[in-house]
């Protein structure tokens, strides 16, 4: 099975796959709609042939209930987990909010100089995401020095009121990024 080829496609019976954001080694990030909902949602599937070796699998599904359970204003929040049957393959799952902005690293883009106040916004709302996810145990110190700027997210008209979102604090390893 060919993760391109999800677009246009259901996923679990509740998932309508509407286009690819990322992909990295392990898997791909999808802008999706929750069909109940009607709800766009960002969806992180792996590639089948390590969703069927048991530790990839297992790791997946440990970082998976380990996001959900970690609750904060700057961390993206994870709202389900799954395996299905796609193509006579298993394809494990997570979905989480999507976030409809740009990374810290585009922003830098456009504006290599930002504001005192701005970095002192992001270093701080970063910070108060790391103690939420070291709290919560899902995040140890030692597991990752920094949040590199494409992991940090400005959700779209929030510079004025700046509120970042770091993305899948303890979902880190061996997962594809957008």
């Amino acid at each position: 099975m060919r993760l391109d080829s999800l677009p246009g496609s259901v996923l679990d019976h509740k998932y309508r796959i509407d286009q690819q954001l990322g992909r990295g080694a392990t898997g791909a990030v999808f802008q999706a709609t929750h069909i109940g909902t009607m709800r766009t949602v960002a969806l992180k599937v792996i590639v089948p042939k390590l969703a069927a070796q048991a530790e990839f699998s297992q790791r997946f599904k440990r970082e998976a209930e380990a996001a959900g359970r970690l609750r904060h204003p700057n961390v993206v929040n994870m709202t389900d987990f799954g395996v299905t049957h796609v193509e006579n393959d298993d394809l494990a799952y997570m979905v989480m909010e999507y976030l409809d902005g740009q990374t810290l690293s585009a922003h830098l883009k456009s504006d290599p100089r930002p504001s005192l106040n701005f970095i002192l916004d992001v270093v701080d709302q970063a910070a108060l995401a790391l103690d939420a996810a070291h709290q919560a145990g899902t995040w140890k110190g030692e597991e990752m020095a920094e949040i590199p700027p494409n992991r940090i997210d400005l959700p779209q008209g929030m510079l004025d009121l700046l509120i970042l979102k770091t993305v899948a604090l303890g979902v880190h390893h061996g997962c594809a990024t957008s």
